[in-house]
């Protein structure tokens, strides 16, 4: 596992998306095979389109419409299952003189979600603090999950029928594969892979290594690393660093999965056995915080028995006990980099890929 990770080869040629124009998508459609409107409500109910118009828009009270009457509308909204067609709402707001923007958030749904909220939070906080953005654009954020190395399979991922922006986070060598091989048209973001002809967010390659060094500088000799799956191109980084700075004798010791409790049960389990380990690296803070219960099970300390280190500093890590020393990016920096490298593309500004490499930073505490 000492080679280093490479770039996926382009099939094609894939230019910098251009501006994108929304598609319509229609709604989901009943068991007549028929989309229930307004007006099928307003048949139902005997009532005017106007006044079911109103109680969907919460208007009743100042259209004076009767409680009875509010009453025997949402009655009739559960009952013949209507929903809202929001793709003709957004080309009524385009009239408006704003264009619609649904910024997906695209990711595996076996990664930590925490690795998941910092992109929405840091979306939706650039989006509300540009006031020229919201002048132009109409903008909503949606997420939308799918199943490690099935990327392709998502039915809006070559359209963009639901959505018209993506940041694209999580996916595994499949998943990158078919993104090589195709041009995206709309604007998008790759976080943790780098794929030649998209916009990309990467850790610098190094912080893997710079755990090694961190835990050899501290006096440790029997260094191991604690990974999941899925394997993506930024924790398979994270991992050839690491055993490269090393050296053969690092062990490896695999969670299957990257939560808290799959890094509890591999690390119960290699602790069992009674292997020698005074390092470990986590490549992922959840991975860290289940090996941090098993170690104090086996009845042993941190960092007096065991060094750990983990990745990201969440806002959670300063919180273990011991607090948790880190490397890498910073998980916020990360989501805003990759929210304003998204954001610029929106606004025109950016007129060909490029990929945004963030330097390692080490946040130092007691459980080195």
């Amino acid at each position: 596992m000492n080679h280093k990770y490479e770039k996926a080869p382009r099939k094609n040629t894939c230019k910098a998306p251009r501006r994108f124009q929304y598609q319509h998508n229609t709604m989901p459609q009943n068991k007549n095979n028929a989309r229930i409107t307004i007006k099928d409500i307003a048949e139902h109910c005997n009532l005017s389109i106007g006044a079911v118009s109103s109680v969907l828009q919460n208007r009743q009270t100042e259209r004076r419409i009767p409680e009875k009457t509010v009453a025997k509308v949402r009655a009739a909204i559960r009952t013949l299952g209507y929903m809202p067609d929001l793709g003709a709402r957004r080309l009524r707001n385009s009239k408006s003189g704003k264009t619609p923007i649904v910024i997906a958030l695209l990711s595996s749904y076996e990664a930590p979600l925490n690795a998941i909220t910092g992109f929405l939070f840091e979306l939706r906080n650039l989006i509300d603090t540009t006031p020229a953005l919201a002048e132009v654009y109409e903008v909503s954020i949606v997420l939308e999950l799918f199943k490690a190395g099935h990327l392709r399979e998502h039915t809006s991922i070559l359209t963009g029928n639901t959505f018209n922006a993506a940041i694209i986070a999580n996916t595994v060598q499949e998943d990158d594969d078919f993104l090589s091989g195709v041009c995206l048209p709309y604007p998008n973001v790759l976080a943790g892979r780098i794929i030649e002809g998209y916009y990309g967010i990467f850790d610098d390659f190094s912080h893997g290594g710079q755990a090694a060094k961190l835990l050899k500088n501290a006096g440790r000799k029997n260094l191991g690393v604690i990974y999941g799956a899925p394997l993506t191109q930024l924790t398979r980084s994270r991992i050839d660093g690491f055993l490269a700075e090393a050296g053969a004798s690092a062990l490896r010791i695999n969670a299957n999965l990257l939560s808290e409790a799959s890094g509890y049960e591999a690390m119960r389990a290699f602790l069992a056995e009674d292997r020698a380990l005074d390092g470990v690296f986590a490549v992922t803070d959840s991975l860290a915080m289940g090996a941090y219960r098993a170690i104090r099970e086996a009845g042993k300390k941190i960092p007096s028995d065991i060094s750990v280190i983990g990745v990201g500093d969440y806002a959670f890590a300063d919180y273990f006990d011991p607090p948790m020393t880190t490397v890498g990016v910073l998980n916020r920096d990360f989501a805003r980099r990759g929210a304003e490298l998204l954001i610029k593309q929106i606004a025109g500004e950016l007129k060909k890929p490029e990929v945004v490499i963030l330097p390692v930073k080490e946040i130092l505490r007691a459980s080195l």
